[in-house]
């Protein structure tokens, strides 16, 4: 994450709240560090759902090689529409 504010877990501490509203607001994180180790992170609540999906999928083998099977038709460009894969075209 390009994205991330590194601080001492002391200064975390007294600016808790505005950090919080900056992980969800404008998607922040924040490394907090103590004696200058990072020991833990502040990320917003999508943020952490997102990784842990991303993890779900990937741990998942066969999703894996759907993905990559999508990403090889993508990049032959064999795409189909929806009216291709259901038969009549997509509502909008």
């Amino acid at each position: 994450m390009d994205k991330d504010k590194i601080l001492p877990v002391t200064d975390a501490r007294k600016e808790l709240y505005s950090l919080v509203k900056s992980c969800k607001s404008r998607s922040l994180s924040f490394v907090l560090t103590s004696d200058g180790e990072a020991v833990a992170r502040l990320l917003s609540e999508d943020e952490y759902e997102s990784l842990i999906e991303t993890l779900e999928i990937l741990s998942d083998r066969d999703q894996v090689k759907r993905l990559a099977k999508a990403i090889e038709h993508i990049k032959k460009e064999k795409l189909y529409t929806h009216e291709d894969v259901f038969g009549h075209p997509q509502d909008k």
